[in-house]
């Protein structure tokens, strides 16, 4: 038996695109398919005004047309042939608009595998034949009502017939499907959906108790006879999965303009951080470099260790901003944790702090085991104990230790006797980069390292925060979470 070949019509002006398409499309199991490949928008509207197309894959960069310019005017031409966009451009307003234009689907290159790509085309085909198919069958039942019922009784769209005074009179399987209905419960129920004839509409299908979101459809109505009787057949495709993906799209980017927005706050946290301890090494080098032979040899090493000071400091900055900024993609393997190891490693981490403010540190002799990262906890455990260093009473007295909750849940906490903090205060403590000038010993406040704990403990599954009455000498609590089961 011979199978009409499948006519596709490429408009790319990318050499190496046009390679990566026909590659993962000849892997994919079409049968036969004729390519046409044209470079320019004004070439693809003269070929598809000599041959009858298949499908058209579309890029939205051409050298004569950009961006929804090409949909609209391709569409102009080929009314009725299922468009695919094909482009580099990653905007969700973009691809929303190109699909009201009249675009089948709007693929990102290098966003899209082969698989994926290859299982959208072949959608787009299989809707074009079928909607094909549906009109072809839609004239035939004027004539014949035995078929009527039996195309529309199986197709995948859902039918309703809804008569002139706005009643349902037929649905099909896929209707009561989508409306979540049994047939005859809709039937003789008013149609509660606008009738507009030759014009899709979205409509949004409601679960029976009409509270609870169900899904999304795309309807067409024509007008018909049915019984004898002057009716309208409504044509309705869920589109529900559609609408995530655009609503995933939308989240991106969103996602995208808060990431942005943290890139800014973290280019300025960086240029203050280092900003200030740089300057005071270059000072002082080049008050060496001018002076050094006038210089007591006491006076040069107290100046050398501040250089060293300044740039170990400059280090653990940098540090700081490298832990952040990886937290997001860095892959992790978690497991059983020794926490009285970790203390151990903590303190040694933090020795001379600790014997610089003279730290009292109560801690209990046994913690619970939970799960989780060794080198992101001792992270967490090592900000806040330098919070509650810096930032505690004078000299400082930190108590530390863990509750067992509910639900497998481990609550560990550090309590300093510092002055405390305001409600204010504590709402802003774990927002990136923010920062409260709490003592004149310390100079950079709580911000960057409490940024670095959060993002840590809800990458594990936990939670942070901190409870503070706002009191001198009641000090405040920091605590995060982590699960005794993996």
């Amino acid at each position: 038996m011979n199978v009409e070949p499948i006519k596709v019509l490429l408009v790319e002006n990318d050499p190496n695109d046009v390679d990566l398409i026909q590659i993962a499309l000849a892997q994919a199991d079409f049968g036969r398919i004729d390519w046409d490949q044209v470079d320019s928008l004004g070439e693809a509207i003269e070929s598809l005004g000599q041959t009858p197309f298949d499908l058209l894959l579309l890029d939205l960069s051409l050298p004569d047309a950009w961006g929804l310019d090409t949909v609209k005017q391709v569409r102009q031409q080929a009314l009725d042939i299922p468009i695919v966009v094909l482009t580099g451009n990653a905007d969700a307003e973009l691809a929303l608009e190109a699909v009201r234009l009249g675009a089948q689907d709007y693929l990102v290159k290098g966003q899209v595998s082969n698989g994926m790509l290859v299982r959208t085309i072949r959608h787009a085909i299989e809707r074009h034949h079928l909607l094909k198919d549906l009109e072809t069958q839609i004239t035939a039942l004027l004539h014949s009502e035995i078929r009527f019922h039996k195309m529309i009784e199986h197709n995948a769209d859902a039918i309703v017939i809804v008569d002139r005074a706005g009643l349902i009179r037929f649905v099909n399987p896929a209707a009561e499907r989508l409306f979540g209905r049994r047939a005859e419960y809709l039937l003789n129920q008013l149609f509660k959906y606008p009738i507009v004839v030759d014009e899709p509409t979205e409509i949004t299908i409601t679960c029976p108790n009409e509270k609870d979101f169900l899904a999304f459809a795309e309807m067409r109505v024509v007008e018909m006879t049915w019984e004898e009787q002057s009716a309208y057949l409504a044509s309705l495709r869920d589109i529900t999965e559609r609408k995530r993906v655009e609503k995933t799209l939308r989240d991106h980017m969103r996602e995208l303009e808060a990431r942005n927005e943290e890139l800014d706050a973290f280019a300025h946290s960086t240029a203050h951080d280092l900003r200030n301890p740089l300057t005071l090494i270059v000072g002082f080098a080049k008050m060496l470099e001018e002076e050094y032979s006038r210089i007591p040899t006491v006076e040069i090493q107290s100046t050398l260790k501040t250089i060293a000071d300044t740039g170990q400091k400059m280090s653990h900055i940098i540090d700081g901003l490298l832990v952040l900024a990886g937290l997001r993609n860095q892959e992790i393997t978690v497991e059983p944790l020794d926490m009285d190891s970790i203390m151990r490693d903590v303190r040694q981490q933090l020795s001379n702090l600790i014997d610089t403010y003279q730290v009292e540190i109560n801690m209990p002799a046994q913690w619970p085991t939970v799960i989780g990262y060794r080198p992101w906890v001792e992270q967490v455990w090592a900000n806040y104990l330098t919070n509650g260093i810096k930032y505690g009473g004078l000299p400082p007295r930190l108590e530390l230790g863990a509750d067992i909750q509910s639900h497998n849940i481990v609550r560990f906490w550090v309590r300093d006797n510092g002055p405390g903090l305001t409600l204010e205060e504590q709402k802003r403590l774990f927002v990136p980069f923010t920062r409260l000038k709490r003592s004149e010993q310390a100079d950079n406040g709580y911000g960057l390292g409490l940024s670095i704990v959060k993002r840590i403990v809800e990458r594990l599954g936990g939670r942070v925060g901190v409870v503070s009455p706002g009191i001198p000498g009641q000090g405040s609590e920091f605590f995060f979470t982590l699960s005794s089961r993996s």
